[in-house]
């Protein structure tokens, strides 16, 4: 069964759903938002991150077929730039909904400080678009000039996904964030997510292309699934083995805490054991691939959850969560409809540019084709 077609209805539904929430954020601000003064930043931030981390990643696995020119990834790395933009652009419009008035952001632009590693992302994130787009509507995919902002794309890429790790690392006020792993985390979950949501999309649009590539891939998403478990449950030893009270408190939270089940149903098992034993166990299996490349590329929100909510919810001082009461002081959080309807609206609306585009930049056919055959 195609599934080409049932996704792209059911994710213009979602959108014109989701529509609805991105309504009242740009009307009402934040008023709608389960976000406060202790917690500013929830799930916008948190699917921000996860959305551009898929993006990067699908960008590397895309440049990185055009460096070494791999020709068996030849459809699939087209799919891969395609994937990077479908997901920066509503990852882009995710954080900017969730600042409260966007527009602000060209004050940062105006007056930037290149000693913040916030001024840095207003100058890669800029770069990694261009690079992106100049990339993806090159008439040659062989030309010289591809390999070129290939290589200089691999850089941007890396060093935003770095740099985003970094925004949380360098807080000194907050235990839990203040480590040097996390930008290596960050980038290791980019590749992850990245390179299994293009499996996962090459098996909806293409599947014959994802047969021909079921080894590179398997390989690629098994070794990066060790290397970031590996890197979790390295930082949680490390913090259990330090003693310090707020890192505690906080490690308590993420695997203990009212959202537990976040860590152990969608981060232990949803991003690392069931993929990985899918990818072990039906090595030369397609749907196996696929089955596990899904699993990662939605379950990997998990690790952008796991380290936005845990830094934010302990108070950096003893009895601060009583010493004021008010809806917009408290250290517990969960996303409000309207969040949820923002998040829902981003998804499908990278859904719907995927599949868009495909059709566009792969197929040449035309949108109004794809929307017949859609209804």
């Amino acid at each position: 069964m195609k599934l080409e077609k049932p996704i792209f209805f059911a994710a213009i539904i979602a959108l014109v759903i989701g529509a609805y929430g991105v309504f009242i954020k740009l009307t009402t601000g934040n008023l709608d938002a389960n976000i406060g003064s202790y917690i500013p930043w929830g799930l916008g931030v948190a699917g921000y991150a996860y959305l551009m981390g898929i993006s990067a990643g699908s960008f590397l696995l895309a440049a990185a077929g055009y460096v070494f020119e791999i020709k068996s990834l030849e459809k699939i790395r087209r799919l891969g730039l395609i994937t990077a933009l479908s997901t920066a652009i509503p990852g882009m419009i995710l954080v900017f909904l969730d600042i409260g008035h966007p527009f602000r952001v060209f004050t940062s632009i105006i007056n930037l400080n290149t000693e913040s590693v916030m001024g840095w992302m207003f100058i890669l994130y800029p770069l990694y678009l261009i690079i992106l787009l100049l990339m993806l509507f090159k008439t040659s995919d062989d030309s010289k000039d591809v390999k070129k902002l290939a290589i200089a794309g691999i850089i941007v890429a890396i060093a935003f996904e770095i740099g985003g790790g970094a925004l949380y690392g360098v807080v000194g006020a907050r235990p839990y964030w203040n480590a040097g792993i996390l930008p290596i985390m960050f980038l290791t979950s980019s590749l992850l997510s990245g390179i299994a949501c293009v499996a996962f999309v090459a098996y909806i649009l293409h599947p014959e292309e994802l047969r021909n590539n079921v080894r590179t891939l398997r390989n690629s998403i098994l070794v990066l699934i060790a290397i970031y478990g590996l890197l979790e449950f390295s930082d949680i030893l490390s913090i259990y083995y330090s003693k310090i009270p707020a890192d505690i408190a906080s490690v308590n939270l993420l695997l203990f805490g009212p959202f537990a089940w976040v860590f152990w149903g969608f981060f232990l098992m949803g991003t690392i054991l069931i993929p990985a034993l899918l990818l072990i166990f039906k090595k030369t299996e397609i749907w196996a691939l696929a089955l596990a490349s899904g699993m990662v590329a939605i379950s990997s929100l998990s690790t952008k959850l796991n380290i936005v909510f845990p830094g934010l919810a302990v108070p950096e001082l003893a009895g601060l969560e009583s010493a004021f009461v008010s809806t917009r002081l408290t250290f517990s959080y969960f996303p409000s409809t309207i969040e949820w309807l923002e998040f829902v609206f981003t998804l499908a609306l990278a859904t719907v540019l995927i599949i868009i585009l495909n059709r566009m930049l792969i197929e040449r056919t035309s949108m109004i084709t794809l929307f017949k055959e859609a209804i």
